[in-house]
C-alpha cells in the first residue's frame, strides 16, 4: 500500500507567531522522525498571523512534501 492509500496515523500540530528562522531547523528534525515512522503521519503548522515570512515559508515546504499542511490564521488571536 502506498503512502497516499494510508489512512494517517501520527498527526503533528505546530502553531507558530513569527517564528521564520526557526521553521527550517524544527521541519528537518520533524521530517527524520515522519521519515523513522512506521505509519503514514502529517504535521499541520498552524500560523498565527505572522508578520515575519513564516507563512510563505511553511506554504514552500508544504509545496515539497505532501504530509506538511499549513493553516492560516488571518490575525493574530493568541493562544
Amino acid at each position: 500500500m502506498s503512502e497516499v492509500q494510508q489512512s494517517v496515523r501520527y498527526s503533528i500540530t505546530v502553531p507558530l507567531y513569527n517564528e521564520c528562522e526557526n521553521i527550517m531547523p524544527l521541519y528537518g528534525r520533524l521530517k527524520e522522525m515522519m521519515d523513522a515512522l512506521p505509519a503514514a503521519c502529517e504535521c499541520v503548522f498552524v500560523d498565527d498571523g505572522s508578520t515575519d515570512h513564516s507563512l510563505e515559508l511553511l506554504q514552500q515546504i508544504s509545496m515539497v512534501d505532501s504530509r506538511i499542511t499549513v493553516v492560516a490564521m488571518p490575525q493574530n488571536a493568541g493562544k
